[in-house]
């Protein structure tokens, strides 16, 4: 009997229970950019008097799922940090397993104190296009300049000669709020440098641009742009760090002013840069005659010790007014002033036969760069009604540079009883870019499932540029008239774009788009030499196709295929034809023939709950624009830039973000294999220089406890071919600590780059004439920052985006 009532209790208590497993509520919560949101609080209210029933939180996808006892009516409260609470009102019949979907929760800013709080972005976000970095939100990635930032990126290799390489391929554009512009150069460093990283807000990596942006740029576009006030009120900031490299130190200072005033918008900018870079190299070049009998080995050492003198500032300000609910205006004007003084003393040594020297030659350089660089522009934005969007602008540059250069020159024969010889070079390079450009765009929503967007725009680019050199001969200086040019270049580009975007199914999104673009150049030459000019004059058409789709293959699984094609025209330094004078075994000079590439890139990708990607791509480029390196007399070697016959690349890329082992440890991670292969013909026969590239990024974001944050990252490059060039493997570890202090309105951090020295750049030459190999090193640098922040007002939602579009292409700034 006893037996039989227990067993009647276990079932009586089993009955319960299945009331608790039979009704349930479950749903996905994101933010407004689709992405998962994790640990929201959700609760679950008696509908009639707001009664706690249950609760929980969701999980790393987003994700909650709620059991309810009893069926009725309730109320489903979603809260965050951070985030503007969100109330859904349901019922339940019984056993009803209800499923509300996707849950979007808005980003809410509060007053605390006086200061807005606003809950963190994650350091790294994903989408079918594109990979976001929020550098705010990173300890390291905010510190020194824009140009220090780019090296840590993801996929971003960066060049001290200023080349951009996005995911093991050259031909990157870089985009500052808007603007496209090609740089290059060894003063592409001496630019970015200006601009310090903590007035970033994010950069955006897009592999495959859409129509929408100019035809420039075959590797894709690294999308900047600067950090923006969202309250209604006054942001005030000041950030400032040093660091230091060896026995030299530099260090940045930045002051940013943002005021909100009803339909005014005043943002203000100022940094200053200053210190020293050391560049210490090693070359080894092949001079030996293999057509000889017998051969004659003859080797070339070079030992170079380069440092680079900075002292550069950059002013920004921006007025954006709102003339009614329809139309706002804006206006900006930027100015970067620059001085630059690079010393370097060469050491070259010829051996043969013996281990002794048989000759050498000792040079000290100095150039002495001066640069300014004024931009400005206005553009508006006006709602001709709910579905109808007109934009337009007109902004102008003028670069303005003047680069002195001193070289003396000793050289020791010891083949003909220590002869020696001295040589004195003194030159100067003037270069004055001015460029206007104009664009209109429209946007226009056709019906619920599809939209027009299209638009026009010219650039006129106008060149000056002037190079004299003299030498010293008996005490008097004499000058070298065969080297004394001056080059004047014209460039007007006229585009126009139309670009649809569809929903083709209930899962299905495409996007189609055509750019065309038309090139008219005229270039003329004049040689003071000869006294008489040369002229060219080149006209282009090029019609570029986009093609996106999207298709959801689930809630949290998504697949996206493109096609693309682009362009990448000669920068401005690769077309002046002046000869630039390294040391006597050195030469460069540029070449006015040089055929814009054209590429084509395909692309296919999955996207796993906006935190795994897996993208499989191929590109190939018809005339790729690259160094060559070409023999001459007295030992010579010409850089010379040069059309190759092609290049193409396939491979695969694998990007985890915002994983967490634990609840203060955030993991992102990028993995990328690169094929890659460069064409070209010399002397009747094919050469190619071909890799398999791996490429392995890792970043560790830790908060161990309040107020503190800790980051930890590396990444490693296997060999990448750049034209005639094979980069071999190189790796860096960096790390950084960061308290938030005086009432979270400041952040001191701590930050080594390069902990163990690994940073080596080294560089063979593949040149049937004269390989060589080439060497530098980067020492680890310590630095120490402090920012300080003071924010007033109240939230609100952001303006129209800032829509300037200047076009300071392919200046070697």
């Amino acid at each position: 009997m006893m037996v039989n009532k227990v067993i009647l209790c276990i079932c009586a208590g089993f009955m319960a229970l299945l009331p608790l497993a039979a009704q349930s509520v479950s749903g996905t919560v994101t933010d407004e950019k689709n992405l998962p949101l994790e640990e929201i609080t959700v609760v679950a209210l008696q509908a009639s008097d707001s009664l706690y029933i249950t609760g929980g939180v969701t999980n790393g996808n987003g994700e909650f799922h709620i059991r309810i006892s009893h069926s009725g009516k309730y109320m489903l409260k979603l809260s965050g940090i951070g985030f503007q609470t969100k109330y859904i009102a349901f019922s339940l019949s019984a056993d009803q397993k209800k499923q509300l979907g996707g849950i979007l929760l808005k980003e809410d800013a509060y007053l605390l104190s006086g200061v807005t709080v606003t809950a963190k972005k994650p350091e790294m976000e994903l989408t079918s296009s594109s990979t976001v970095i929020n550098l705010a939100s990173s300890s390291l990635g905010s510190q020194g300049t824009l140009f220090d930032a780019l090296k840590r990126l993801p996929g971003v290799q960066v060049k001290d000669d200023g080349t951009i390489l996005l995911n093991g391929q050259s031909g990157a554009t870089v985009m500052l709020n808007g603007k496209p512009t090609y740089l290059s150069g060894s003063n592409l460093a001496t630019y970015l440098q200006a601009i310090p990283a903590s007035s970033i807000g994010k950069i955006e990596l897009i592999s495959m641009p859409s129509s929408r942006y100019e035809a420039s740029g075959k590797s894709g576009i690294i999308k900047v742009e600067m950090a923006k006030n969202n309250v209604q009120g006054f942001l005030i900031g000041f950030h400032a760090s040093s660091q230091q490299l060896d026995q030299y130190n530099k260090g940045n200072s930045n002051w940013m002013f943002q005021l909100r005033k009803n339909k005014l918008n005043v943002s203000a900018n100022y940094s200053y840069y200053e210190g020293t870079d050391i560049n210490p190299t090693f070359i080894v070049r092949d001079h030996t005659d293999y057509a000889e009998t017998p051969v004659m080995p003859v080797i070339l050492n070079q030992v170079a010790h380069r440092t680079y003198n900075y002292g550069s500032h950059y002013a920004r300000t921006r007025v954006d007014y709102d003339l009614s609910s329809r139309l706002s205006v804006g206006a900006y004007v930027s100015k970067n002033w620059t001085d630059r003084v690079r010393k370097e003393r060469m050491h070259s040594v010829f051996t043969s036969v013996k281990a002794e020297p048989d000759s050498t030659l000792m040079t000290w350089n100095k150039n002495k760069l001066i640069q300014t660089n004024l931009q400005g522009g206005a553009d508006y934005s006006y709602k001709v009604t709910s579905k109808l969007q007109w934009t337009g602008s007109v902004d102008f540059q003028l670069y303005r540079a003047s680069d002195k250069q001193d070289q003396n020159s000793l050289y020791n024969d010891y083949w003909q009883s220590n002869y020696e010889q001295t040589d004195t070079l003194r030159g100067k390079l003037r270069d004055n870019i001015d460029i206007v450009s104009t664009q209109s765009d429209v946007e226009f929503v056709l019906t619920k499932t599809l939209k027009l967007t299209g638009g026009v725009k010219a650039s006129f680019v106008n060149i000056d540029n002037e190079t004299t050199y003299s030498d010293r001969y008996n005490g008097a200086w004499t000058p070298k008239l065969n080297m004394n040019k001056d080059f004047q270049y014209e460039e007007n580009i006229y585009a126009a774009y139309v670009q649809l975007q569809k929903k083709i199914a209930e899962r299905a999104n495409m996007e189609v788009g055509f750019r065309f673009e038309e090139t008219h150049v005229k270039g003329q030459l004049h040689e003071y030499s000869s006294n008489r000019d040369s002229s060219f004059q080149k006209r282009y058409r090029n019609l570029f196709p986009y093609v996106s789709v999207d298709y959801n293959l689930s809630k949290t699984i998504k697949l996206n295929a493109a096609y693309g094609s682009r362009i990448v025209r000669p920068n401005y330094e690769d077309m002046n034809p002046f000869v630039t004078i390294n040391d006597k075994y050195l030469y460069d000079q540029g070449n006015v023939e040089l055929k814009p590439e054209i590429s084509h890139q395909v692309e296919t990708g999955l996207l796993f709950s906006n935190r795994y990607k897996v993208i499989l791509f191929g590109a190939y480029t018809r005339h790729p624009i690259c160094k060559s390196y070409l023999a001459g007399a007295g030992n010579r070697v010409w850089v010379y830039p040069l059309n190759m016959s092609s290049d193409y690349s396939y491979g695969i890329k694998m990007t985890a973000v915002n994983l967490h082992p634990t609840r203060w440890w955030t993991l992102v991670g990028n993995a990328t294999l690169t094929y890659k292969k460069y064409a070209w013909i010399y002397d009747h026969k094919k050469q190619n220089n071909r890799v398999m590239t791996p490429l392995f990024y890792l970043g560790n974001y830790l908060k161990p406890a309040d107020k503190w944050n800790a980051e930890l990252n590396g990444y490693w490059n296997g060999k990448t071919p750049l034209g005639q060039g094979l980069i071999s493997p190189m790796w860096s570890i960096s790390m950084a600590v960061s308290r938030s202090i005086l009432h979270d309105k400041g952040t001191i951090r701590l930050f080594l780059n390069d902990i163990v020295c690994s940073r080596y750049t080294r560089v063979r030459i593949i040149n049937v004439e004269q390989p060589a190999r080439y060497k530098e090193r980067k020492e680890a640098t310590i630095g120490i920052s402090f920012s300080y922040k003071l924010q007033r007002g109240e939230n609100i939602k952001s303006s129209a985006p800032q829509r300037e579009s200047n076009e300071s292409k392919r200046i070697k700034l």
